[in-house]
């Protein structure tokens, strides 16, 4: 069997071979952080399917976008000029949203900092 690839083997960050750095010996973690921009990305392009709620682990919200938006569309579609009613809690969440996610960004990469995530 041939050899694997060298990208198929890891790299160890604290190898003794490579240059000496701050974190030498030290474990280190690779954090990733939540972006702001990506969550308003989400949000305003995919707002109907809740996919900002997914991408800032609130899926229960997100499934409330999904089932709230079938819901009200549904209705549209068989009593249009009732149906629009049932939008306004959407419209209510939305609004909240745009406010809120940069503060649950934060939350989120706090978190993350803190390796609690």
């Amino acid at each position: 069997m041939p050899e694997q690839p060298q990208h198929y083997q890891p790299t160890y960050i604290n190898n003794p071979g490579r240059a000496r750095s701050f974190a030498q010996g030290q474990p280190v973690y690779i954090v990733q952080a939540k972006s702001t921009l990506v969550a308003y990305l989400l949000f305003f392009f995919l707002w109907w399917l809740g996919a900002h709620k997914f991408y800032l682990r609130q899926p229960i919200m997100g499934i409330f976008y999904i089932v709230g938006n079938l819901i009200a569309g549904g209705i549209t579609a068989a009593v249009p000029f009732i149906g629009w009613i049932f939008y306004i809690p959407l419209v209510i969440v939305m609004i909240w949203d745009l406010f809120t996610i940069p503060v649950r960004v934060g939350y989120l990469n706090a978190l993350a900092n803190r390796r609690i995530y």
